[in-house]
Protein backbone atom coordinates (compact mmCIF):
# COMPACT_ATOMS: atom_id res chain seq x y z
CA UNK A 1 0.00 0.00 0.00
CA UNK A 2 1.16 3.01 -1.41
CA UNK A 3 1.52 6.40 1.15
CA UNK A 4 -0.48 9.41 0.62
CA UNK A 5 2.39 11.68 -1.06
CA UNK A 6 2.51 8.50 -3.73
CA UNK A 7 -1.48 9.01 -4.45
CA UNK A 8 -1.00 12.92 -4.99
CA UNK A 9 2.26 12.55 -6.97
CA UNK A 10 0.97 9.85 -9.54
CA UNK A 11 -2.44 11.38 -9.66
CA UNK A 12 -1.25 15.30 -10.35
CA UNK A 13 1.33 13.87 -12.41
CA UNK A 14 -2.16 12.39 -14.33
CA UNK A 15 -4.03 15.68 -14.09
CA UNK A 16 -1.03 17.25 -15.66
CA UNK A 17 -0.85 15.17 -18.81
CA UNK A 18 -4.97 15.77 -19.41
CA UNK A 19 -4.15 19.90 -18.72
CA UNK A 20 -1.28 18.75 -21.79
CA UNK A 21 -3.89 17.46 -23.86
CA UNK A 22 -6.31 19.88 -23.21
CA UNK A 23 -4.31 22.68 -24.22
CA UNK A 24 -2.95 20.49 -27.70
CA UNK A 25 -6.74 20.33 -28.40
CA UNK A 26 -7.33 23.89 -28.05
CA UNK A 27 -4.95 24.86 -29.94
CA UNK A 28 -6.74 22.90 -32.54
CA UNK A 29 -10.12 24.95 -31.88
CA UNK A 30 -7.95 28.20 -32.46
CA UNK A 31 -6.81 27.52 -35.32
CA UNK A 32 -10.30 26.98 -36.66
CA UNK A 33 -11.23 30.33 -35.53
CA UNK A 34 -8.24 32.06 -37.24
CA UNK A 35 -9.52 30.60 -40.25
CA UNK A 36 -12.93 31.84 -39.67
CA UNK A 37 -11.65 35.45 -39.04
CA UNK A 38 -9.64 35.49 -42.00
CA UNK A 39 -12.63 34.31 -44.33
CA UNK A 40 -14.48 36.55 -42.54
CA UNK A 41 -11.86 39.61 -43.46
CA UNK A 42 -12.13 38.32 -47.20
CA UNK A 43 -15.78 38.96 -47.56
CA UNK A 44 -15.91 42.12 -45.50
CA UNK A 45 -13.74 43.60 -47.68
CA UNK A 46 -15.03 42.59 -51.00
CA UNK A 47 -18.34 43.40 -49.40
CA UNK A 48 -17.34 46.80 -49.01
CA UNK A 49 -16.19 47.89 -52.32
CA UNK A 50 -19.50 46.67 -53.66
CA UNK A 51 -21.27 48.52 -51.86
CA UNK A 52 -19.31 51.92 -51.51
CA UNK A 53 -19.73 55.46 -53.62
CA UNK A 54 -18.00 58.83 -53.40
CA UNK A 55 -19.94 59.13 -50.21
CA UNK A 56 -18.85 56.25 -48.51
CA UNK A 57 -21.18 53.36 -47.52
CA UNK A 58 -24.60 54.06 -46.46
CA UNK A 59 -27.78 52.37 -45.44
CA UNK A 60 -29.35 53.13 -48.81
CA UNK A 61 -26.86 50.96 -50.96
CA UNK A 62 -26.53 48.36 -48.59
CA UNK A 63 -30.24 47.72 -48.92
CA UNK A 64 -30.15 47.44 -52.40
CA UNK A 65 -30.81 44.35 -54.12
CA UNK A 66 -28.52 42.63 -55.84
CA UNK A 67 -28.01 42.73 -59.50
CA UNK A 68 -27.60 39.79 -61.56
CA UNK A 69 -24.24 38.24 -61.67
CA UNK A 70 -24.13 38.95 -57.70
CA UNK A 71 -27.29 37.11 -57.41
CA UNK A 72 -25.67 34.08 -59.14
CA UNK A 73 -22.77 34.35 -57.09
CA UNK A 74 -24.68 34.59 -54.00
CA UNK A 75 -26.56 31.57 -54.82
CA UNK A 76 -23.16 29.76 -55.63
CA UNK A 77 -22.02 30.81 -52.47
CA UNK A 78 -24.86 29.82 -50.73
CA UNK A 79 -25.37 25.99 -52.01
CA UNK A 80 -21.10 26.09 -51.02
CA UNK A 81 -22.53 26.80 -47.59
CA UNK A 82 -25.71 24.22 -47.53
CA UNK A 83 -23.02 21.87 -48.69
CA UNK A 84 -20.54 22.93 -45.50
CA UNK A 85 -23.51 22.36 -43.19
CA UNK A 86 -24.50 18.81 -43.97
CA UNK A 87 -20.67 17.38 -43.98
CA UNK A 88 -20.11 19.34 -40.19
CA UNK A 89 -23.57 18.25 -39.19
CA UNK A 90 -24.42 22.09 -38.94
CA UNK A 91 -27.74 23.62 -36.72
CA UNK A 92 -30.85 22.01 -39.17
CA UNK A 93 -32.52 25.38 -39.19
CA UNK A 94 -29.60 27.10 -40.56
CA UNK A 95 -29.43 24.82 -43.31
CA UNK A 96 -32.92 25.24 -43.99
CA UNK A 97 -32.55 29.13 -43.66
CA UNK A 98 -29.57 28.58 -46.47
CA UNK A 99 -32.26 26.80 -49.08
CA UNK A 100 -34.87 29.58 -48.30
CA UNK A 101 -31.88 32.10 -49.54
CA UNK A 102 -31.15 30.35 -52.50
CA UNK A 103 -34.57 30.08 -53.27
CA UNK A 104 -34.89 33.99 -53.78
CA UNK A 105 -34.50 35.49 -57.05
CA UNK A 106 -34.11 39.66 -54.78
CA UNK A 107 -31.83 39.12 -51.69
CA UNK A 108 -30.25 42.87 -50.56
CA UNK A 109 -26.63 43.32 -49.67
CA UNK A 110 -27.33 43.36 -46.50
CA UNK A 111 -28.76 40.57 -45.76
CA UNK A 112 -25.87 38.63 -48.13
CA UNK A 113 -23.83 39.69 -45.99
CA UNK A 114 -25.46 38.92 -43.02
CA UNK A 115 -25.63 35.09 -44.33
CA UNK A 116 -22.17 35.18 -44.68
CA UNK A 117 -21.28 36.38 -41.16
CA UNK A 118 -23.58 34.14 -39.81
CA UNK A 119 -22.12 30.84 -41.72
CA UNK A 120 -18.61 31.72 -39.96
CA UNK A 121 -20.89 31.66 -36.57
CA UNK A 122 -22.85 28.61 -37.68
CA UNK A 123 -19.83 26.32 -38.91
CA UNK A 124 -17.23 26.84 -36.20
CA UNK A 125 -20.20 25.70 -33.90
CA UNK A 126 -20.78 22.55 -35.93
CA UNK A 127 -16.90 21.62 -36.00
CA UNK A 128 -16.14 22.26 -31.99
CA UNK A 129 -19.51 20.94 -30.93
CA UNK A 130 -18.20 17.66 -32.66
CA UNK A 131 -14.86 17.91 -31.85
CA UNK A 132 -15.06 18.41 -28.61
CA UNK A 133 -17.55 15.50 -28.22
CA UNK A 134 -15.23 13.21 -29.63
CA UNK A 135 -12.32 15.19 -27.53
CA UNK A 136 -14.12 15.02 -24.01
CA UNK A 137 -15.02 10.70 -24.92
CA UNK A 138 -10.99 9.93 -25.57
CA UNK A 139 -10.53 12.10 -22.00
CA UNK A 140 -13.06 9.85 -20.11
CA UNK A 141 -12.29 6.66 -21.41
CA UNK A 142 -7.94 7.39 -21.10
CA UNK A 143 -9.15 8.90 -17.38
CA UNK A 144 -11.06 5.84 -16.41
CA UNK A 145 -8.03 3.40 -17.55
CA UNK A 146 -5.00 5.15 -16.12
CA UNK A 147 -7.39 5.61 -12.73
CA UNK A 148 -7.53 2.33 -12.61
CA UNK A 149 -3.90 1.45 -13.14
CA UNK A 150 -2.67 3.67 -10.85
CA UNK A 151 -5.27 2.32 -8.46
CA UNK A 152 -3.77 -1.27 -9.07
CA UNK A 153 -0.17 -0.21 -8.88
CA UNK A 154 -0.32 1.54 -5.81
CA UNK A 155 -2.10 -1.48 -4.15
CA UNK A 156 -0.76 -4.32 -5.85
CA UNK A 157 -4.01 -5.47 -6.48
CA UNK A 158 -5.85 -5.17 -9.76
CA UNK A 159 -9.52 -6.39 -10.49
CA UNK A 160 -11.17 -6.83 -14.01
CA UNK A 161 -12.45 -3.31 -15.38
CA UNK A 162 -15.52 -3.24 -17.92
CA UNK A 163 -14.21 -2.11 -21.52
CA UNK A 164 -15.71 1.53 -21.75
CA UNK A 165 -18.04 1.39 -25.38
CA UNK A 166 -19.48 4.34 -27.08
CA UNK A 167 -22.53 3.77 -25.71
CA UNK A 168 -21.65 4.46 -22.23
CA UNK A 169 -19.47 7.64 -23.31
CA UNK A 170 -22.35 9.13 -25.29
CA UNK A 171 -24.49 8.53 -21.55
CA UNK A 172 -22.20 9.85 -19.63
CA UNK A 173 -21.51 13.28 -21.86
CA UNK A 174 -25.48 13.54 -22.42
CA UNK A 175 -25.76 14.00 -18.17
CA UNK A 176 -25.02 17.20 -17.22
CA UNK A 177 -22.87 17.76 -14.20
CA UNK A 178 -23.23 21.66 -13.71
CA UNK A 179 -26.33 22.66 -11.43
CA UNK A 180 -27.49 24.92 -14.00
CA UNK A 181 -28.30 21.51 -16.01
CA UNK A 182 -26.45 21.97 -18.93
CA UNK A 183 -24.27 20.28 -20.92
CA UNK A 184 -21.51 21.21 -22.89
CA UNK A 185 -23.17 21.38 -26.83
CA UNK A 186 -25.87 23.50 -25.26
CA UNK A 187 -23.40 25.95 -23.79
CA UNK A 188 -21.45 25.86 -27.66
CA UNK A 189 -25.01 26.58 -29.13
CA UNK A 190 -25.57 29.17 -26.49
CA UNK A 191 -22.24 31.09 -27.07
CA UNK A 192 -23.26 30.85 -30.82
CA UNK A 193 -26.28 32.64 -30.63
CA UNK A 194 -24.08 35.43 -28.61
CA UNK A 195 -21.81 35.43 -31.45
CA UNK A 196 -24.49 35.47 -34.27
CA UNK A 197 -26.49 38.54 -32.63
CA UNK A 198 -22.90 40.62 -31.73
CA UNK A 199 -21.77 40.25 -35.68
CA UNK A 200 -25.37 41.81 -36.80
CA UNK A 201 -25.42 44.08 -34.58
CA UNK A 202 -22.00 45.34 -35.44
CA UNK A 203 -22.27 44.59 -39.20
CA UNK A 204 -25.99 47.19 -38.71
CA UNK A 205 -24.02 49.92 -36.12
CA UNK A 206 -21.40 50.20 -38.84
CA UNK A 207 -23.51 50.98 -41.57
CA UNK A 208 -25.53 53.29 -39.78
CA UNK A 209 -22.70 55.34 -38.51
CA UNK A 210 -20.42 54.73 -41.92
CA UNK A 211 -17.78 53.11 -40.07
CA UNK A 212 -15.04 52.02 -42.09
CA UNK A 213 -13.89 48.85 -43.20
CA UNK A 214 -10.82 48.45 -41.45
CA UNK A 215 -12.69 49.78 -38.37
CA UNK A 216 -15.40 46.86 -39.25
CA UNK A 217 -13.23 44.26 -39.54
CA UNK A 218 -11.24 45.30 -35.86
CA UNK A 219 -15.03 45.26 -34.49
CA UNK A 220 -16.16 41.72 -36.00
CA UNK A 221 -12.55 40.29 -35.38
CA UNK A 222 -12.76 41.02 -31.18
CA UNK A 223 -16.46 39.76 -31.29
CA UNK A 224 -14.92 35.93 -32.83
CA UNK A 225 -11.93 36.50 -30.52
CA UNK A 226 -14.46 36.30 -27.50
CA UNK A 227 -16.02 33.47 -28.95
CA UNK A 228 -12.63 32.14 -29.33
CA UNK A 229 -12.15 32.77 -25.08
CA UNK A 230 -15.49 31.56 -24.70
CA UNK A 231 -13.97 27.87 -26.45
CA UNK A 232 -10.87 27.96 -24.41
CA UNK A 233 -12.94 28.23 -21.07
CA UNK A 234 -15.54 25.83 -22.44
CA UNK A 235 -12.40 23.28 -23.08
CA UNK A 236 -10.60 23.42 -20.24
CA UNK A 237 -13.60 23.48 -17.74
CA UNK A 238 -15.14 20.26 -19.18
CA UNK A 239 -11.95 18.59 -19.50
CA UNK A 240 -11.68 18.98 -15.90
CA UNK A 241 -15.73 17.81 -15.39
CA UNK A 242 -15.49 14.89 -17.85
CA UNK A 243 -11.97 13.43 -15.50
CA UNK A 244 -13.82 14.09 -12.30
CA UNK A 245 -17.42 11.80 -13.75
CA UNK A 246 -14.44 9.15 -14.86
CA UNK A 247 -12.40 9.37 -11.82
CA UNK A 248 -15.71 8.68 -10.14
CA UNK A 249 -17.06 5.95 -12.07
CA UNK A 250 -13.57 4.27 -11.56
CA UNK A 251 -13.72 4.50 -7.67
CA UNK A 252 -17.07 3.42 -7.63
CA UNK A 253 -16.00 0.30 -9.46
CA UNK A 254 -12.83 -0.58 -8.15
CA UNK A 255 -14.47 0.09 -4.26
CA UNK A 256 -13.07 3.12 -3.18
CA UNK A 257 -14.63 4.43 -0.73
CA UNK A 258 -13.18 8.09 0.16
CA UNK A 259 -11.23 10.91 -2.14
CA UNK A 260 -9.36 13.76 -1.29
CA UNK A 261 -9.15 16.66 -3.17
CA UNK A 262 -6.04 17.44 -4.29
CA UNK A 263 -5.18 21.35 -5.68
CA UNK A 264 -2.87 23.14 -7.91
CA UNK A 265 -1.21 25.05 -5.00
CA UNK A 266 0.63 28.13 -7.03
CA UNK A 267 -0.09 32.21 -7.09
CA UNK A 268 -2.97 31.50 -9.41
CA UNK A 269 -5.10 29.17 -6.85
CA UNK A 270 -7.76 30.90 -6.13
CA UNK A 271 -8.92 30.92 -1.98
CA UNK A 272 -11.62 28.45 -2.73
CA UNK A 273 -9.54 25.80 -4.09
CA UNK A 274 -7.02 26.57 -1.62
CA UNK A 275 -9.13 25.94 1.32
CA UNK A 276 -10.73 22.61 -0.54
CA UNK A 277 -7.09 21.17 -1.01
CA UNK A 278 -6.00 18.08 1.33
CA UNK A 279 -10.21 17.61 2.57
CA UNK A 280 -11.61 14.06 2.52
CA UNK A 281 -15.22 12.92 1.66
CA UNK A 282 -16.56 9.94 1.19
CA UNK A 283 -17.50 8.56 -1.97
CA UNK A 284 -21.39 9.21 -1.30
CA UNK A 285 -20.59 13.12 -1.25
CA UNK A 286 -18.69 12.99 -4.67
CA UNK A 287 -20.45 15.69 -6.20
CA UNK A 288 -18.77 18.26 -8.99
CA UNK A 289 -18.32 21.32 -8.45
CA UNK A 290 -19.08 21.27 -4.51
CA UNK A 291 -16.84 18.51 -2.79
CA UNK A 292 -14.95 17.73 -6.71
CA UNK A 293 -13.36 20.11 -9.02
CA UNK A 294 -13.72 21.74 -11.30
CA UNK A 295 -15.30 24.55 -8.34
CA UNK A 296 -14.84 27.22 -11.15
CA UNK A 297 -14.27 27.53 -14.80
CA UNK A 298 -10.06 26.56 -15.38
CA UNK A 299 -10.36 24.92 -12.11
CA UNK A 300 -7.19 23.11 -12.40
CA UNK A 301 -7.44 20.54 -9.34
CA UNK A 302 -8.11 16.84 -8.81
CA UNK A 303 -9.39 14.21 -6.04
CA UNK A 304 -6.91 11.19 -5.10
CA UNK A 305 -8.20 8.10 -3.25
CA UNK A 306 -8.18 7.69 0.44
CA UNK A 307 -7.17 4.44 1.85
CA UNK A 308 -7.00 3.20 4.98
CA UNK A 309 -6.17 0.12 6.55
CA UNK A 310 -9.52 -1.68 6.40
CA UNK A 311 -10.16 -1.07 2.72
CA UNK A 312 -6.72 -2.54 1.79
CA UNK A 313 -6.93 -5.73 4.17
CA UNK A 314 -10.71 -6.15 2.55
CA UNK A 315 -9.07 -6.03 -0.61
CA UNK A 316 -6.41 -8.31 0.05
CA UNK A 317 -8.45 -10.76 1.60
CA UNK A 318 -11.05 -10.90 -1.66
CA UNK A 319 -8.06 -10.85 -3.54
CA UNK A 320 -7.05 -14.55 -1.92
CA UNK A 321 -10.43 -15.67 -2.37
CA UNK A 322 -10.34 -18.30 -4.89
CA UNK A 323 -14.18 -17.98 -5.28
CA UNK A 324 -13.31 -14.92 -6.77
CA UNK A 325 -11.51 -14.43 -9.83
CA UNK A 326 -12.23 -10.79 -10.10
CA UNK A 327 -8.96 -9.76 -8.45
CA UNK A 328 -5.15 -10.32 -8.85
CA UNK A 329 -2.02 -9.16 -7.54
CA UNK A 330 -0.46 -7.22 -9.85
CA UNK A 331 3.61 -7.20 -10.23
CA UNK A 332 5.32 -3.79 -8.85
CA UNK A 333 6.81 -3.20 -12.16
CA UNK A 334 3.51 -3.63 -13.91
CA UNK A 335 3.41 -1.24 -16.88
CA UNK A 336 -0.32 0.68 -18.13
CA UNK A 337 0.21 -1.29 -21.17
CA UNK A 338 0.60 -4.34 -19.42
CA UNK A 339 -2.32 -3.99 -16.71
CA UNK A 340 -5.10 -2.83 -19.64
CA UNK A 341 -4.08 -5.84 -21.77
CA UNK A 342 -4.15 -8.37 -18.34
CA UNK A 343 -7.32 -6.31 -16.50
CA UNK A 344 -9.32 -4.79 -19.39
CA UNK A 345 -8.69 -6.36 -23.02
CA UNK A 346 -7.99 -9.78 -22.17
CA UNK A 347 -11.36 -11.83 -22.87
CA UNK A 348 -13.69 -8.80 -23.15
CA UNK A 349 -15.43 -7.42 -26.17
CA UNK A 350 -18.21 -5.04 -26.81
CA UNK A 351 -20.24 -4.15 -29.68
CA UNK A 352 -17.91 -2.29 -31.52
CA UNK A 353 -14.86 -4.55 -30.59
CA UNK A 354 -11.78 -3.61 -29.17
CA UNK A 355 -11.03 0.17 -29.09
CA UNK A 356 -8.73 0.18 -32.16
CA UNK A 357 -7.85 -2.30 -34.72
CA UNK A 358 -11.09 -4.42 -35.69
CA UNK A 359 -11.73 -5.21 -38.78
CA UNK A 360 -14.52 -7.76 -39.84
CA UNK A 361 -18.58 -7.43 -39.23
CA UNK A 362 -19.68 -3.90 -39.43
CA UNK A 363 -22.04 -3.18 -37.40
CA UNK A 364 -23.93 -0.48 -40.00
CA UNK A 365 -21.46 2.37 -39.22
CA UNK A 366 -18.87 1.74 -41.99
CA UNK A 367 -19.74 3.10 -45.57
CA UNK A 368 -18.08 2.39 -48.90
CA UNK A 369 -16.62 6.14 -50.06
CA UNK A 370 -15.65 5.20 -53.72
CA UNK A 371 -14.59 2.12 -55.61
CA UNK A 372 -12.07 2.12 -58.76
CA UNK A 373 -10.39 0.47 -61.13
CA UNK A 374 -7.08 -1.43 -60.52
CA UNK A 375 -5.10 -4.43 -61.92
CA UNK A 376 -5.47 -7.19 -59.55
CA UNK A 377 -2.55 -8.76 -60.67
CA UNK A 378 -0.34 -5.92 -61.57
CA UNK A 379 2.05 -5.39 -58.06
CA UNK A 380 3.07 -1.90 -59.44
CA UNK A 381 -0.08 -0.84 -59.32
CA UNK A 382 -1.11 -1.80 -55.85
CA UNK A 383 1.98 -0.94 -54.47
CA UNK A 384 1.19 2.77 -55.23
CA UNK A 385 -2.39 2.53 -54.44
CA UNK A 386 -1.19 1.38 -50.58
CA UNK A 387 1.29 3.94 -50.75
CA UNK A 388 -1.69 6.74 -51.07
CA UNK A 389 -3.38 5.21 -48.88
CA UNK A 390 -0.84 5.23 -45.81
CA UNK A 391 -0.10 9.30 -47.19
CA UNK A 392 -3.99 9.86 -47.18
CA UNK A 393 -4.68 8.27 -43.63
CA UNK A 394 -1.77 8.29 -41.56
CA UNK A 395 -2.83 10.89 -38.91
CA UNK A 396 -6.70 9.63 -39.23
CA UNK A 397 -8.83 9.48 -36.29
CA UNK A 398 -11.15 7.03 -37.87
CA UNK A 399 -10.54 3.44 -39.16
CA UNK A 400 -10.03 2.71 -43.40
CA UNK A 401 -9.99 0.19 -45.52
CA UNK A 402 -8.66 -0.23 -48.78
CA UNK A 403 -9.95 -3.44 -50.36
CA UNK A 404 -8.93 -5.16 -53.50
CA UNK A 405 -10.70 -7.52 -55.46
CA UNK A 406 -10.24 -10.55 -57.68
CA UNK A 407 -12.58 -8.74 -60.12
CA UNK A 408 -10.03 -5.95 -60.45
CA UNK A 409 -11.99 -3.58 -57.99
CA UNK A 410 -10.64 -1.63 -55.08
CA UNK A 411 -12.88 -0.64 -52.19
CA UNK A 412 -12.40 2.55 -50.03
CA UNK A 413 -13.80 1.69 -46.92
CA UNK A 414 -14.58 4.37 -43.96
CA UNK A 415 -15.18 2.76 -40.38
CA UNK A 416 -15.14 4.55 -37.21
CA UNK A 417 -12.25 5.35 -34.35
CA UNK A 418 -12.86 1.37 -33.27
CA UNK A 419 -13.33 -0.51 -36.34
CA UNK A 420 -13.79 -0.49 -40.05
CA UNK A 421 -16.58 -2.73 -41.32
CA UNK A 422 -14.78 -5.13 -44.60
CA UNK A 423 -18.12 -7.61 -44.68
CA UNK A 424 -19.77 -4.60 -46.99
CA UNK A 425 -17.75 -6.59 -49.73
CA UNK A 426 -18.04 -10.22 -48.10
CA UNK A 427 -19.05 -11.71 -51.20
CA UNK A 428 -15.82 -10.50 -52.75
CA UNK A 429 -13.32 -11.05 -50.00
CA UNK A 430 -12.24 -14.52 -50.72
CA UNK A 431 -8.23 -13.83 -52.10
CA UNK A 432 -8.62 -10.11 -51.76
CA UNK A 433 -5.73 -8.26 -50.86
CA UNK A 434 -6.50 -5.98 -47.70
CA UNK A 435 -4.97 -2.50 -46.07
CA UNK A 436 -6.09 -0.59 -43.25
CA UNK A 437 -5.14 1.74 -40.23
CA UNK A 438 -4.90 1.96 -36.60
CA UNK A 439 -5.15 5.07 -35.58
CA UNK A 440 -4.49 4.57 -31.85
CA UNK A 441 -0.96 4.06 -33.16
CA UNK A 442 1.76 3.29 -30.49
CA UNK A 443 0.20 5.24 -28.07
CA UNK A 444 -2.04 2.82 -27.04
CA UNK A 445 -2.49 -0.95 -28.22
CA UNK A 446 -3.34 -0.89 -31.93
CA UNK A 447 0.81 -1.47 -32.66
CA UNK A 448 0.10 -4.49 -35.22
CA UNK A 449 -2.73 -7.02 -36.06
CA UNK A 450 -5.10 -7.57 -33.43
CA UNK A 451 -6.76 -10.83 -32.59
CA UNK A 452 -9.66 -9.71 -34.84
CA UNK A 453 -7.62 -8.79 -37.58
CA UNK A 454 -5.88 -12.31 -37.26
CA UNK A 455 -9.18 -14.04 -37.40
CA UNK A 456 -10.92 -12.18 -40.25
CA UNK A 457 -7.84 -12.94 -42.48
CA UNK A 458 -8.55 -17.02 -42.16
CA UNK A 459 -12.82 -16.11 -42.10
CA UNK A 460 -13.06 -14.56 -45.37
CA UNK A 461 -9.80 -15.95 -46.86
CA UNK A 462 -7.69 -12.76 -47.74
CA UNK A 463 -4.77 -13.31 -50.09
CA UNK A 464 -2.68 -10.41 -48.08
CA UNK A 465 -3.94 -8.58 -44.85
CA UNK A 466 -1.83 -5.08 -43.93
CA UNK A 467 -2.01 -2.59 -41.26
CA UNK A 468 -0.02 0.56 -40.37
CA UNK A 469 0.17 2.29 -37.17
CA UNK A 470 2.07 4.63 -35.23
CA UNK A 471 4.44 1.61 -34.95
CA UNK A 472 5.10 0.79 -38.39
CA UNK A 473 3.20 -1.25 -41.76
CA UNK A 474 2.65 -4.97 -41.44
CA UNK A 475 1.97 -7.78 -43.68
CA UNK A 476 0.98 -11.65 -43.33
CA UNK A 477 0.32 -13.89 -45.87
CA UNK A 478 -0.75 -18.05 -45.51
CA UNK A 479 0.05 -20.65 -48.20
CA UNK A 480 -1.57 -23.64 -46.08
CA UNK A 481 -5.02 -24.63 -45.72
CA UNK A 482 -7.08 -21.75 -44.28
CA UNK A 483 -8.38 -22.08 -40.63
CA UNK A 484 -11.65 -21.80 -38.98
CA UNK A 485 -12.22 -18.53 -37.43
CA UNK A 486 -12.43 -20.33 -34.06
CA UNK A 487 -9.60 -21.60 -34.66
CA UNK A 488 -7.17 -18.80 -35.45
CA UNK A 489 -8.55 -17.10 -32.10
CA UNK A 490 -7.61 -19.88 -30.42
CA UNK A 491 -4.41 -19.70 -31.89
CA UNK A 492 -3.77 -15.44 -31.07
CA UNK A 493 -4.86 -16.32 -27.91
CA UNK A 494 -1.93 -19.36 -27.25
CA UNK A 495 0.51 -17.00 -28.61
CA UNK A 496 -1.02 -13.86 -25.91
CA UNK A 497 -0.37 -16.41 -23.04
CA UNK A 498 2.99 -17.36 -24.53
CA UNK A 499 4.52 -13.98 -24.38
CA UNK A 500 2.71 -12.86 -21.03
CA UNK A 501 4.60 -16.06 -19.50
CA UNK A 502 7.49 -15.24 -21.15
CA UNK A 503 7.50 -11.69 -19.70
CA UNK A 504 6.72 -12.84 -16.39
CA UNK A 505 9.40 -15.55 -16.18
CA UNK A 506 12.18 -13.21 -17.34
CA UNK A 507 10.67 -10.01 -15.89
CA UNK A 508 10.88 -8.16 -19.36
CA UNK A 509 7.93 -5.48 -20.01
CA UNK A 510 6.06 -5.98 -23.05
CA UNK A 511 6.70 -3.18 -25.27
CA UNK A 512 4.43 -4.14 -28.19
CA UNK A 513 2.01 -6.52 -27.31
CA UNK A 514 0.20 -7.59 -30.78
CA UNK A 515 3.94 -7.09 -32.66
CA UNK A 516 4.71 -9.74 -30.10
CA UNK A 517 1.93 -12.38 -30.48
CA UNK A 518 2.39 -11.49 -34.12
CA UNK A 519 6.30 -12.83 -34.14
CA UNK A 520 5.35 -15.45 -31.80
CA UNK A 521 2.77 -16.89 -34.45
CA UNK A 522 5.21 -16.51 -36.83
CA UNK A 523 7.03 -18.53 -35.69
CA UNK A 524 4.23 -21.11 -34.58
CA UNK A 525 1.86 -21.37 -37.66
CA UNK A 526 3.98 -23.21 -40.66
CA UNK A 527 3.51 -21.32 -43.99
CA UNK A 528 2.22 -18.30 -42.22
CA UNK A 529 4.62 -15.39 -43.59
CA UNK A 530 4.56 -11.91 -41.33
CA UNK A 531 6.78 -9.11 -41.80
CA UNK A 532 7.20 -5.39 -41.84
CA UNK A 533 6.14 -3.32 -45.24
CA UNK A 534 8.63 -0.62 -46.37
CA UNK A 535 6.34 2.57 -47.41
Amino acid sequence: MKSSEYWKERMSALNGEKYRKSTEYYEDVRKQYRKAIRDMERNVLIWYERIADNNGVSLTNAKKLLNAPELEEFHWTVEEYIQAGERNAVNGQWVKQLENASAKYHISRLEAMRIQLQQQAELIAAQFDRSLSQFLGSVYEEQSYHTAYEIAAGIGIGRRFERINPRMIEQVLAKPWAQDGKVFSERIWTNRDKLIRNLHTILAQGIVRGTAPQRMIVDLSRSMEVSQKQAANLILTETAAISARATQDTYKKLGVEEFEVLETLDSRTCGLCADMDGKHFSQKDYQIGVTVPPFHPRCRGTTVPYFDDEFTEGVMRTARDENDKGYELVPADMTYREWEERFVREGEKTQSGLRSGKIGDTDGSSVIEDVQEINYNSSEQIKQKFSEFVMQHRDSKEEYAGVITTDNKLYFIKGTHFNVGIDLVEDSLKDAIVIHNHPDGRDLFGDCFSKDDFSAFFQYGIKELQVFSGLGRFSMTYSGNYFLKEEAESLYDEALNKIWENAFSSRKRIAYEQLGIMQELDKMIEGLTFKMVED
